[in-house]
């Protein structure tokens, strides 16, 4: 069996601040670590991939394609080592299970978005996000919470409301001007 290409934790780390600051300066800043720690962590990931993954162009740094590419990836496995070390961390205590149904337009558009960090405020809430086409979930107990466009004005449910909506329509030139 051949030995697992895997840099190391701090490499990583490295390289994604590097990435997303486009500096190796603001990057040893955040991570707390000099500047030149910063600049070989890189340079020895670089060598162990034999790709660049920044072109350094008068002191600025910019990502290469397989840099881009590269990005992606880590983030995906930093976003998954931070999530695992969350649930690890987290285990043996109670974990409630916060069960919310919405319509999947709004799910998507608004509520997901208004969503971001609230894993790691709450580790001890787990959400389970169901689309429903019909606020009855509430009522039937198949749900905690639901989001839902409408007056409010459902029996046994105590809503409040988060904005106003204004629709209009809106037509393409030609279908208008044969009205």
């Amino acid at each position: 069996m051949s030995k697992r290409l895997v840099p190391s934790m701090t490499a990583l780390q490295c390289f994604e601040a590097a990435a997303r600051h486009l500096s190796f300066t603001r990057a040893a800043e955040e991570l707390h670590l000099t500047q030149s720690a910063v600049s070989k962590q890189v340079a020895q990931l670089e060598d162990m991939l034999r790709h660049h993954l920044f072109l350094r162009i008068r002191r600025r740094l910019q990502l290469t394609p397989a840099g881009s590419l590269y990005l992606a990836e880590v983030n995906k496995i930093l976003t998954q080592v931070d999530m695992s070390s969350r649930y690890v961390l987290t285990y043996g205590e109670q974990t409630e299970i916060l069960k919310v149904a919405t319509q999947p337009s709004f799910g998507v558009r608004w509520l997901i978005p208004h969503l971001k960090g609230f894993g790691k405020r709450h580790t001890n809430i787990h959400l389970d996000i169901r689309n429903e086409m019909e606020p009855f979930a509430l009522l039937q107990g198949s749900a905690d919470v639901v989001f839902f466009y409408g007056q409010g004005t459902w029996p046994g449910a105590t809503c409040v409301e988060l904005f106003r909506e204004e629709v209009v329509p809106v037509c393409a030139p030609e279908p208008a001007g044969r009205a």
